[in-house]
């Protein structure tokens, strides 16, 4: 369905503009629209959500870490947009019952901190098909995730409330779909 959509924008998009493209460009468009209705999706279903619930600013944070970390980490990836815009979905809308229970999960939020940072100093970034990182890009690309962890942790050890409970939950789904996206790798290499 996404991937229709996004390929109907790519040739009115092309049509707009009256310039010849190569087949490899209009795959690149088509990629590219299919990305923006991914997010964009996934943004407005978890923003909704987020009003719904009173939980708006939680839900921006835990968005944001989200991206902002997948970004640089990796991770595994759905097989359909449909499946990436439902389980991204699920995943941030399983921060506002992580928030419900906050009282017993603030005094683990060090310790899955912790957690994700050894999970990113090991395993990140992850190996992605889309682009090939040099050495350098990788470092690079593991010194701003680990970065990421660390000024959640500090900010989490001064002030523990929702936002920074929302933020280190985000890290630790990120970095679980790391530990799956390694496992999904390595059991392709072994078939």
């Amino acid at each position: 369905m996404m991937e229709a959509l996004a390929t109907k924008l790519t040739y009115l998009f092309i049509s707009w503009t009256n310039e010849e493209y190569s087949n490899e460009d209009i795959e690149i468009y088509d990629y590219g629209f299919q990305c923006f209705l991914n997010s964009i999706t996934t943004d407005l279903i978890l923003l909704f959500w987020g009003m719904l619930t009173h939980t708006l600013l939680e839900t921006l944070c835990w968005l944001i870490s989200f991206c902002i970390y997948r970004h640089h980490a990796g991770g595994a990836h759905a097989s359909t947009s449909i499946r990436c815009i439902a389980i991204t979905s699920i995943l941030g809308i399983s921060n506002y019952f992580i928030l419900r229970v906050a009282a017993f999960i603030i005094p683990l939020v060090m310790i899955t901190n912790i957690i994700s940072f050894f999970i990113c100093i090991i395993l990140a970034p992850v190996k992605s098909t889309k682009k090939a990182l040099s050495s350098l890009e990788k470092k690079q690309e593991k010194m701003i995730s680990a970065t990421i962890i660390a000024i959640t942790s500090l900010a989490s050890w001064y002030y523990e409330n929702s936002i920074t409970l929302s933020i280190s939950y985000s890290l630790f789904i990120a970095n679980v779909l790391i530990v799956i996206a390694i496992i999904k790798d390595k059991n392709r290499a072994s078939n």
